[in-house]
């Protein structure tokens, strides 16, 4: 595993980083914290004395799992915001503007794998009267959120959407078969709660939750 310089507390709270050089700056870099501790240091870019945890990099890549193990994997002087800005602007990858999921584009243009939407559609194309766009917007008032807990603790992430109730159950279908993929499915639990809204999957002592919750349309406006 790489490991790469170190971090440690410091008594008035700060961190004390020693570097070291590792692909094309000096940096910290910690693969075993991000693999198993989510809340601890597992990255310092170059030039800076920001330190990042896995939960950081999750964070900062969608909430998605696959996407932060591919960022934490490259990073190797930058900022993790500066590796995503750029893969999206060289077109490795999209923020769907519908389901809001980074999916892989590898350098061509395509659409979205989870719902179908095309990035360079002119949402202008689209038009409707004013009864079927308040009507779309009742029908799709609901969005994800996926919970993180282990015996560190409980983190919620950024919630995802709008969806209409389907788009959202098939959202988290495809977020649990995405999360599942690094996963040894002989360890692994997948299965519905009693509760409607409520999507679990478990790994061991990790257990991610996703919760299809309902927007206060009249609240937003």
């Amino acid at each position: 595993m790489v490991k790469a310089g170190s971090v440690v507390r410091k008594p008035d709270g700060g961190w004390q980083i020693d570097r070291e050089w590792y692909g094309q700056g000096y940096i910290f870099k910690d693969e075993e914290a991000f693999l198993t501790t989510p809340d601890a240091p597992c990255y310092v870019a170059e030039l800076s004395d920001e330190v990042y945890n896995h939960l950081d990099i999750l964070r900062i890549c969608n909430g998605q799992e696959e996407i932060a193990k591919l960022c934490f994997d490259e990073i190797d002087w930058q900022h993790p915001e500066t590796w995503l800005d750029e893969a999206i602007r060289e077109d490795e990858f999209e923020m769907c503007p519908k389901c809001k999921k980074l999916y892989p584009m590898y350098g061509e243009r395509c659409a979205c794998p989870v719902c179908g939407t095309d990035p360079d559609d002119d949402p202008e194309d689209d038009r409707t009267s004013t009864a079927d766009t308040a009507a779309e917007a009742e029908s799709r008032s609901y969005v994800v959120a996926r919970h993180f807990e282990n015996h560190f603790g409980d983190y919620t992430l950024d919630a995802v959407g709008p969806f209409t109730r389907d788009e959202a159950i098939e959202f988290i279908k495809q977020d649990m078969r995405t999360q599942g993929e690094s996963i040894d499915p002989s360890s692994t639990e997948y299965e519905k709660s009693e509760m409607m809204d409520e999507h679990y999957q478990r790994d061991g002592c990790t257990e991610q939750r996703w919760t299809i919750n309902k927007l206060d349309i009249e609240g937003a406006n």
